[in-house]
C-alpha cells in the first residue's frame, strides 16, 4: 500500500509543485514589474537621453570645430596677405633706398670729378706758370751767356746740350 500512496502522492505533488512554481513566477513577475521594471526603464531612458545628448554635443562640437577651422583659414589668409603686403612694401622701400643711394653715389661721383677737374686745372696752371718761369730763367741765362760770348755753331750746340743736361739734373733734385 505504501507503494500506491507514494505514486498517488507523486502525481498530486507534481501538480501542486507546478501550481506553486507558476504562482511564484507570477508573483515574481509582479514584484519585478513593481520594483525593478520602473527603475530599469528609467535607467534605459536616461541612458538613451544621454547618448542622444552626447551625439548632439558631438555634432555641435564638430560644427564649432569646422567654424574654427574656417576662421583660422581666414585668419591665415589675412596673415598671408599682410605678410605679402609687408614684403611688397619692404621691396619698394629697398628699391627706393637703392635708387637714392645710387643717385647719391652719382652725385658724389660728379662732385669728385668736378673737384678733380678743378684740382687738375689748378695743377696745370701751376705747371704752366712754373714752366714759363723756367723758360724765362733759361732765356735770361741763355741771353746772358750769348752776350758774354759770341757763339759759333759748335759752341751754340754745346751750350744747348749743357742746358738740357742741367734741366735733367734739376728735375732729379
Amino acid at each position: 500500500m505504501t507503494d500506491y500512496l507514494v505514486i498517488a502522492s507523486a502525481a498530486n505533488t507534481t501538480i501542486t509543485t507546478m501550481a506553486f512554481v507558476t504562482l511564484s513566477f507570477i508573483i515574481l513577475m509582479l514584484l519585478i514589474k513593481k520594483f525593478a521594471w520602473g527603475p530599469i526603464t528609467d535607467m534605459l531612458h536616461e541612458r538613451e537621453t544621454k547618448i542622444a545628448n552626447d551625439i548632439d554635443n558631438a555634432e555641435a562640437s564638430r560644427k564649432r570645430a569646422a567654424e574654427l577651422v574656417k576662421e583660422h583659414e581666414e585668419t591665415l589668409a589675412k596673415s598671408r596677405a599682410e605678410a605679402a603686403a609687408i614684403v611688397k612694401n619692404a621691396k619698394e622701400t629697398a628699391e627706393l633706398n637703392a635708387d637714392a643711394i645710387i643717385k647719391e653715389a652719382h652725385e658724389d661721383m660728379k662732385r669728385y670729378r668736378e673737384q678733380g677737374k678743378k684740382e687738375l686745372e689748378l695743377e696745370r696752371t701751376k705747371l704752366i706758370e712754373s714752366a714759363r718761369k723756367e723758360v724765362a730763367d733759361l732765356s735770361i741765362s741763355i741771353a746772358e751767356k750769348i752776350l758774354k760770348k759770341e757763339l759759333d755753331d759748335v759752341t751754340h750746340r754745346e751750350l744747348i746740350d749743357s742746358y738740357i743736361e742741367g734741366l735733367g739734373a734739376r728735375d732729379e733734385d
